[in-house]
């Protein structure tokens, strides 16, 4: 679905602005949240190998995937999480299907990594082993999720409050 919608990701003003200017400049549309950077690898690769803006579009709607796609695959096969993997699943489901936010939005994409933060702490929380390295990746995530959207803050307290 993703080749195939290619052309309908970009209707959004936010995404139209970041392809035009990454399509321009030959470098990555620079925003505070930072998290729009991941979904501009494909689409800059494109770019600089001298495909042509078709492919490059494509190259950009596969790219915007790939987050929740990544995301499902670590909760189900490194966390052992299927609940999480599914949770995703249906997080982008209904969210596609009742509200006007498509994975193109950092919104998403940063809701999409408290699944991910839960699946790694439930799965730190049974081995209980490597301290610094769950504190250090639980510190990424966290500001990931913090500043990928400013409505992400209230998803995160809320979920916060919930674990305590």
């Amino acid at each position: 679905l993703a080749l195939f919608f290619a052309k309908q990701r970009i209707v959004l003003t936010d995404t139209a602005v970041y392809f035009a200017t990454m399509a321009e400049s030959k470098d990555f549309f620079y925003t505070p949240r930072y998290i729009a950077l991941i979904a501009q690898l494909l689409p800059l690769l494109a770019i600089y190998l001298g495909s042509p803006l078709k492919y490059a579009l494509v190259a950009y709607s596969l790219n915007l995937i790939l987050i929740p796609t990544v995301s499902i695959f670590v909760c189900r096969c490194l966390f052992k999480n299927s609940a999480m993997a599914i949770a995703i699943i249906l997080f982008y489901t209904i969210m596609n299907m009742m509200l006007f936010y498509y994975p193109v939005t950092e919104f998403q994409m940063g809701l999409c990594l408290i699944f991910v933060l839960h699946a790694f702490f439930v799965w730190n929380s049974e081995r209980k082993q490597h301290w610094f390295w769950y504190t250090f990746i639980c510190l990424m995530l966290v500001v990931t999720i913090i500043f990928s959207h400013p409505q992400a803050i209230l998803v995160f307290y809320c979920y916060i409050v919930w674990i305590l």
